[in-house]
């Protein structure tokens, strides 16, 4: 989307404003289904750096500039595309496809953290981006769902959800591990019949966990990974 600033376009040996094209474009065209109305010209762009004097500005090539005015709107939109092929509604199309891309990217930075890997491992950054997208789905779908609510109350209920259901299949997993090791105790300790078992199980379940779970066996990550704590 152009501003309407102090930046000149060459058109027809004549250097203009935003505005003064605007003049020049022409009469409005309106769009059948949509009624918005359109029109546009080709300009050469010019390069600001390269001189100081507009004159002597090196031209980078030609460009379409399109206007834009939506129903019920006075003030007109104006979007510049280096594809002189394509119709203005073309070009509106896919400037709005782009900018639902830049709500994405504002919204997992907001919401979930994106940008703020310190890794720069390539694979690690990839991996880090393709999770936030899956939550970012997750969370469009409650969005949709609860369309009513604000924004943050909606991230909170979904953050909550998240930490629920990770907490009940870390406990899953845990359980499952140490009923196996903890089998693999009882048999260690000569036990093959079930009904023996189930008569001594709450004292060879507090000796199981007394022998087993240790501090040291806890792991913590930092900057260079997993290692063990002291």
């Amino acid at each position: 989307m152009l501003k309407n600033g102090t930046q000149k376009y060459k058109y027809r040996e004549r250097f203009l404003s935003l505005k003064e094209l605007y003049r020049r474009a022409g009469k409005w065209h309106r769009d059948p289904i949509s009624r918005i109305k359109h029109k546009s010209l080709e300009v050469e762009l010019l390069d600001v750096s390269s001189a100081t004097n507009i004159v002597e500005r090196t031209v980078i090539g030609t460009v379409k500039v399109c206007f834009f005015k939506y129903p019920n709107v006075k003030r007109w939109k104006a979007i510049i595309s280096t594809d002189t092929n394509l119709s203005e509604m073309e070009v509106l199309k896919i400037y709005l496809q782009r900018w639902s891309i830049e709500c994405i990217f504002k919204e997992i930075r907001q919401y979930f953290g994106y940008d703020q890997s310190k890794s720069s491992n390539y694979a690690a950054m990839i991996a880090d981006l393709t999770i936030r997208y899956v939550f970012y789905t997750m969370f469009c779908y409650r969005k949709e769902q609860n369309s009513y609510k604000p924004m943050g109350q909606i991230v909170a209920q979904f953050y909550q959800e998240l930490f629920d259901m990770w907490l009940n299949k870390f406990v899953e997993i845990m359980f499952i591990q140490y009923a196996k090791d903890f089998v693999d105790y009882a048999i260690e300790l000569g036990y093959s019949n079930l009904y023996d078992l189930r008569k001594n199980i709450d004292k060879l379940l507090q000796e199981f966990f007394e022998r087993e779970v240790f501090l040291d066996k806890i792991t913590e990550s930092d900057n260079h990974g997993f290692r063990k704590s002291a």
